[in-house]
């Protein structure tokens, strides 16, 4: 593969000739189109869909709680609590994109650029119009590009 197709799209080449580490995921580039069904993002991503609780989606008070417990735990400095918390939110509402945000939040906030990159990319299919998933996005991929720059 070429460092053309390596690199995140609308990025910069990186300097010296190296190329953009891969990122693995099990999604296909045409499931995050924002045309895509929830069935072939569920069949790409590996993720199902729960039966509807009543006649929404929405999660509960709950739910959200512990979205921002588990940020909250992350930073007073009891990150592999919060990442659990998060995990849970995940597990728990894997359709949602709260617990993916805190997941991303924490994993960049240790410096693990790739898992927030997939966290967000997972984001961005659930909620494409979500501005916030993709300014963070490019932040964490501007992150991954400095890093890498930085171990020449």
């Amino acid at each position: 593969m070429s460092d053309r197709e390596q690199r995140p799209k609308g990025s910069a080449p990186l300097p010296g000739g190296k190329t953009w580490p891969e990122v693995p995921s099990s999604i296909e580039r045409s499931a995050l189109a924002s045309t895509a069904s929830v069935q072939t993002i569920e069949t790409q991503s590996g993720i199902r869909q729960r039966p509807m609780r009543a006649a929404y989606r929405a999660p509960d008070a709950n739910f959200q709680a512990l979205c921002a417990a588990a940020l909250r735990h992350a930073r007073t400095g009891r990150v592999d609590d919060g990442l659990r918390m998060a995990l849970v939110c995940i597990e728990e509402e894997p359709l949602h994109h709260g617990g993916y945000l805190a997941a991303a939040t924490i994993q960049q906030e240790r410096g693990r650029f790739h898992e927030a990159e997939v966290l967000l990319r997972r984001v961005i299919l659930i909620l494409p119009d979500l501005v916030e998933g993709h300014v963070r996005l490019q932040h964490v991929r501007e992150q991954i590009r400095v890093q890498v720059a930085g171990e020449s």
